[in-house]
């Protein structure tokens, strides 16, 4: 179907960064889906509809127009609460959803969307899931943006838990979860470099010492340093960030 073919090219040039085309194709895509939906209106066609509401919401999301994000997400959401709510599709919209808030700083919205798409997710699938541990996460990041570190700690260990049994130790994911929970202690105590340092392990086994996420480790670490008055310490970590930066 024609639609179908314009929310491919879309897709495409998501992936290339090219948003305005992107946006173009997906709105050309969704105009086509609305008038085949008057003549024949099926679930195949609506889930197909709420997908490009999602598909323009994740653009507007990646070009920080929030607003609009949230608009899409949300027609998204009507379009897929018309098949009852035991679906996955509808656990990933909760989720952007959250996100949104979460980048507008609503936290008690964000935990209320985080929440429901964690609930859908352990019903529909179980608690041993990539989504049930992202969804973790999410939580565990709102709780840290609200200062409440010891629930952000809980959440990033629940995510951690589950990642370490069912992906490998050398894992990004875990190395992200360390990082986490790092975090949480604020540079306050050797626990938070500890954990930074695990990351930087993991991350400089899967991708060597040119990589963002080992520039980020490297930063981390030199904050810490810094935090705590070890600045000949921190110039060292902050170097070799700049070090492992990937230049063209």
């Amino acid at each position: 179907m024609l639609s179908d073919s314009y929310n491919n090219i879309a897709n495409v040039y998501s992936q290339k960064n090219h948003y305005d085309l992107a946006l173009k194709n997906y709105f050309d895509a969704l105009k086509i889906k609305k008038e085949h939906l008057k003549e024949f209106h099926n679930r195949k066609d609506s889930i197909l509809e709420a997908e490009i509401y999602v598909n323009i919401g994740s653009v507007y999301q990646l070009k920080l127009e929030y607003n609009l994000a949230m608009q899409y997400y949300k027609k998204s959401l009507q379009a897929e609460l018309k098949f009852g709510e035991n679906n996955l599709s509808l656990s990933h919209t909760y989720n952007n959803i959250g996100t949104v808030y979460t980048e507008l700083n609503e936290t008690d919205s964000a935990l209320l969307y985080f929440n429901k798409s964690l609930a859908l997710r352990k019903k529909l699938l179980n608690e041993k899931n990539t989504y049930v541990s992202g969804s973790y996460t999410n939580i565990g990041i709102v709780y840290n943006n609200k200062k409440d570190y010891d629930k952000a700690r809980y959440y990033f260990r629940k995510s951690m838990t589950i990642n370490k049994e069912l992906l490998s130790e050398k894992h990004s994911k875990i190395a992200t979860d360390y990082i986490n929970i790092g975090l949480t202690y604020q540079n306050k105590s050797d626990s938070g470099l500890n954990y930074y340092k695990k990351s930087l392990k993991i991350n400089k086994d899967i991708f060597g010492n040119k990589h963002s996420s080992v520039t980020s480790n490297y930063f981390n670490i030199g904050l810490y340093y810094y935090e705590n008055n070890k600045l000949d310490t921190a110039l060292d970590y902050f170097q070799k960030g700049i070090n492992s930066t990937l230049r063209t």
